[in-house]
């Protein structure tokens, strides 16, 4: 640790203007067994003025070391174990200015490394914040980025097993109370996901190729060739995601057989049934609150024990307050012998 001081406005003004250096910190953040990551007990302020005020002008940190250590339960029934994140080659460098030196600029930049699948990718940061205020603004770039870190925050019934991200982003947001206000946020410019692979507790096969590419137009994200891979069946989507009206997706799959259907679900139909299906659905409503709009139609004859149609369709409509299923409705049904 370096810490430079100015004597001039300690002599003249009884502050202390003062620069600190890291070189090379190796921090280690240790998840707990309730979740939490840190647990700072900061002393109660004096009320005594003190003789010299102290104002940190800049901080700056060269080549740091930062890892994150999940808790890890005995026996716990994961889909993934989680396993720590490790933060190299980081510099980053804050300064402090205006009056009170309630203004800052800030850069950070570093490399991810995901310790799991070794791979490693860059990113960095710069903006500028107004501690008075409350405002942020900030430019981000991140070069395949692993983002299995993302599993330090996923339920244990999720576990990422690849991915990697790249984009350029500048993000403007206010805070009030130190809380985010969501109708102050805009984000604009482009991220790419690939080679996405996640395990989910209830599927019998991993969901493999997920892919897709991001626009953001301030309070709007557009999701444009997404796709992903399931035990051999496709889902394609494309749409928007606004924070204030809400959802507008689009998703569909362009053939899935019944005998694709019964291995994903793990059930036995009580006949025999042979054909193959389209769906194409329609994500829209708030946040909070989506609908789930759909249509099912047969790309063949359907056959039901030993009982042909030559064409099935079905309209349907799923409720989903705080995504959770409440109402299906089976608004149509025509088939056709």
């Amino acid at each position: 640790i370096e810490i430079s001081i100015g004597l001039r406005s300690l002599l003249s003004q009884r502050i202390i203007k003062s620069n600190v250096v890291l070189i090379r910190p190796d921090v280690s953040l240790i998840q707990g067994e309730d979740g939490e990551w840190l647990e700072l007990t900061l002393p109660e302020p004096s009320e005594e003025e003190p003789p010299v005020e102290l104002e940190i002008q800049s901080i700056k940190v060269q080549d740091a070391i930062i890892s994150a250590v999940p808790y890890l339960e005995t026996g716990s029934d994961v889909v993934l174990p989680q396993r720590p994140i490790q933060v190299a080659e980081t510099d980053a460098l804050v300064e402090f200015f205006g009056e009170s030196a309630q203004e800052a600029s800030f850069e950070l930049e570093g490399k991810v490394i995901a310790s799991e699948a070794n791979e490693a990718g860059r990113f960095a940061v710069d903006g500028a914040a107004n501690l008075e205020t409350q405002t942020v603004k900030a430019n981000a770039r991140v070069n395949n980025l692993p983002s299995v870190g993302v599993n330090l925050l996923l339920p244990d019934s999720l576990g990422l097993l690849a991915g990697e991200l790249n984009g350029n982003l500048t993000a403007e947001v206010d805070f009030e109370d130190g809380v985010l206000d969501r109708s102050s946020v805009d984000l604009r410019g482009t991220a790419q996901f690939q080679n996405g692979e996640v395990l989910v507790a209830a599927l019998p096969d991993p969901i493999q190729n997920i892919r897709g590419e991001f626009a953001f137009k301030g309070q709007q994200v557009s999701l444009e060739d997404a796709s992903l891979q399931l035990s051999g069946i496709t889902l394609l989507a494309n749409g928007d995601v606004d924070l204030e009206t809400g959802y507008n997706l689009t998703a569909q799959i362009p053939s899935v057989s019944i005998a694709e259907i019964q291995s994903i679900a793990d059930v036995e139909l009580p006949v025999a049934v042979d054909g193959a299906f389209n769906l194409v659905t329609q994500v829209r409503g708030e946040l909070d609150s989506p609908t789930l709009d759909g249509r099912l139609a047969s790309l063949g004859p359907l056959l039901i024990d030993k009982v042909a149609l030559e064409t099935v369709q079905a309209d349907f409509e799923v409720i989903l307050p705080e995504f959770q299923p409440t109402r299906f409705d089976l608004n149509e049904l025509r088939a056709q012998p």
